[in-house]
């Protein structure tokens, strides 16, 4: 399909050289392309917004509303690519194309992440931020490339299976909303009474300890075992000690509910656990967490050592 043929991650590629060859150094090169891209904007009355790093440059034509993407995420995206030396068309999608965002050019990896779905706007590439000095197909090497585009959807990528999610990724107060609804089912399914917290944690106290209750300066001791809402267990582990500071937002809004000896259910929204990235095989994207976690002890954390008392 055409359309991949120019979209996907470039491809390392051999240049053979011989003696008569000037080789351009990328430096070199990247302040050649910034100045090209500024006359060409110039000559044609255009106001564009330049990444200081990298030299692309963008102009919203409308912002959208949606979620922004990351690197980790997939696109799907409308397009229209020229070559900015004399317009010709290169390639061009009008219904869509989805993709990992990772496995495109550079140009892309860097301007999509500022934009919201829904947003239009048009990206001035660098040469060495598309294909570079190698090219691709009936695109000359080093061609500085323009890219007019419409962010339609954002997917979750899964690392194991490498493939892109089919639901698109939803705004965080839509996605709380959603998995409020299916916590609160599987609440009501099982006859679980739980108590709320207003970040849309429920916790469930079996045993209230006595002791100090941990704060994000702490380091925690804990039993614990993890599983999803469909029952199966992805991670358990007995007397784990770690700084409450490094672990899942869940757990650092959770545990300082409660004192040392305590042991607890905590019923976690995805956006406090692992969020829109699958972790491994066992987690999928965008999964409400279940831990039970028995709070065995609360020391100091030290700053200065980065390790705990």
């Amino acid at each position: 399909m055409k359309s991949k043929w120019f979209v996907l991650l470039v491809l390392a590629v051999g240049i053979a050289c011989n003696n008569t060859t000037k080789v351009v150094p990328a430096s070199v090169r990247l302040e050649q392309d910034r100045a090209t891209i500024k006359e060409y904007l110039a000559t044609n009355n255009i106001t564009a917004v330049e990444d200081s790093i990298s030299g692309v440059h963008y102009v919203i034509k409308e912002l959208g509303t949606g979620v922004k993407p990351t690197i980790y995420d997939c696109v799907m995206a409308k397009y229209k690519g020229t070559l900015m030396s004399d317009g010709t068309t290169f390639d061009e999608n009008d219904t869509g194309y989805k993709l990992p965002l990772r496995n495109s050019i550079a140009g892309w990896q860097i301007a999509f992440p500022l934009f919201p779905v829904g947003t239009k706007a048009t990206l001035y590439i660098p040469s060495g931020y598309a294909y570079g000095s190698g090219g691709s197909g009936t695109i000359p090497a080093n061609s500085i490339l323009i890219f007019d585009v419409e962010l339609v959807n954002v997917y979750a990528y899964n690392t194991t299976g490498a493939y892109c999610y089919d639901d698109p990724v939803l705004t965080d107060a839509e996605q709380n909303a959603k998995d409020a609804g299916i916590i609160n089912q599987y609440l009501a399914d099982n006859s679980i009474t739980a108590e709320s917290d207003p970040s849309g944690l429920r916790y469930v106290v079996n045993t209230l300890g006595t002791g100090e209750k941990p704060t994000l300066s702490s380091c925690v001791r804990v039993s614990y075992a993890g599983k999803l809402l469909s029952g199966s267990t992805f991670d358990q582990g007995t007397n784990y000690k770690e700084a409450l500071k490094n672990l899942i937002k869940g757990w650092q809004v959770g545990l300082p509910l409660f004192p040392k000896g305590s042991k607890v259910t905590l019923y976690i929204p995805s956006r406090m656990g692992y969020g829109t990235q699958s972790v491994g095989s066992k987690i999928p994207a965008n999964s409400n967490l279940i831990f039970d976690i028995e709070i065995i002890d609360v020391t100091d954390y030290n700053a200065a050592t980065n390790i705990c008392n």
